[in-house]
């Protein structure tokens, strides 16, 4: 009889536990954090956190003409984008640096033109920062056979890599 009790007790706890409010992820900035989306934290002291996700762009219209985008959230595995398929392609990169740690961010950029051409590679560093949060827009080009992306803080002195979001690789058809 007690056993019985116990699964109506469970039964009842699932049952209540389950139907409650969905829980919806919130961005810094107050909005919803966009799905799929990734995070990446500094493995040294620093405590540097990122929160990035790349983003497909397509324009519509209003009723009033004006122009405006819809987002398409892309898994970084996307390996194939189609010609057309979006007007911009972005990276979209919160960054939390509770310690207000000057770094640097760097890119680096690889496009192949063609099979047989030489890969066009361009790098640099984009901005120098100490604030607690900041968010930064990369556009990614829509040119090319093939494109790798990434990005990377790093130390004042660029001895120290605080993050990187990994390479994100696709092919344009």
């Amino acid at each position: 009889m007690q056993i019985k009790n116990y699964f109506l007790l469970i039964l009842v706890l699932l049952t209540v536990g389950c139907a409650g409010p969905q829980l919806t992820v919130v961005s810094q900035a107050g909005g919803p954090m966009p799905d799929p989306h990734y995070i990446a934290r500094s493995t040294s002291g620093i405590q540097i956190r990122a929160t990035y996700y790349y983003v497909g762009l397509n324009e519509i219209k209003d009723a009033d003409e004006s122009t405006h985008y819809t987002p398409t959230y892309l898994d970084r595995k996307t390996s194939t984008i189609k010609s057309g398929d979006y007007k911009k392609l972005q990276l979209m990169l919160e960054v939390y640096n509770p310690f207000n740690v000057t770094y640097l961010v760097k890119t680096q950029q690889i496009v192949q033109r063609d099979i047989n051409d030489q890969d066009e590679i361009t790098q640099g560093m984009v901005a120098v920062s100490k604030l607690n949060y900041r968010h930064y827009m990369f556009q990614l080009p829509l040119e090319g056979k093939r494109v790798m992306y990434n990005v990377s803080l790093v130390s004042e002195d660029g001895r120290e890599i605080f993050m990187q979001t990994g390479t994100f690789e696709y092919q344009l058809k």
